[in-house]
């Protein structure tokens, strides 16, 4: 399967647009990897004595895992954001085979129709050249 090709071309600014909630993705992704780091409680030694749940609650105004639903949230909006691109591009093929269909259904039916003309004519000429007189006959004069 040829993705450059005319049938399965992606439009520009689809393809832009995928990207675009792609590279969010990929953000929001690492973001929530990064915050599961702040939910322990305070200890006396490095990292949970300044990467914990109090301190971040404390510089962002909301609880760790309050924020990290709202990521979640942001994510699944995104990421069904980026599976509207393909929904858009299938029915765009989707009508696209029902127009090629449509062509080739009229192609045959075109065909045909100049197949049985030919034939007709055919026969016709046959038929003409049946009931000419033929001289050296005795029934013609």
């Amino acid at each position: 399967m040829d993705c450059g090709s005319k049938r399965f071309a992606v439009s520009l600014a689809q393809r832009s647009a995928y990207c675009q909630y792609v590279a969010h993705c990929r953000s929001i992704v690492g973001s929530l990897c990064c915050l599961c780091w702040v939910d322990p409680p305070r200890v006396p030694f490095f990292p949970a004595d300044l990467l914990n749940a109090d301190t971040f609650e404390q510089a962002i105004g909301v609880s760790p895992i309050l924020f990290r639903s709202f990521i979640g949230l942001v994510l699944a909006v995104t990421m069904i954001r980026a599976l509207e691109v393909f929904e858009v591009e299938t029915a765009r093929l989707i009508e696209a085979m029902e127009q090629q269909q449509i062509l080739a259904a009229e192609r045959d039916r075109i065909g045909r129709e100049l197949h049985d003309g030919a034939i007709q004519t055919v026969y016709t000429a046959g038929l003409l050249v049946e009931s000419a007189p033929q001289p050296g006959r005795a029934d013609s004069r």
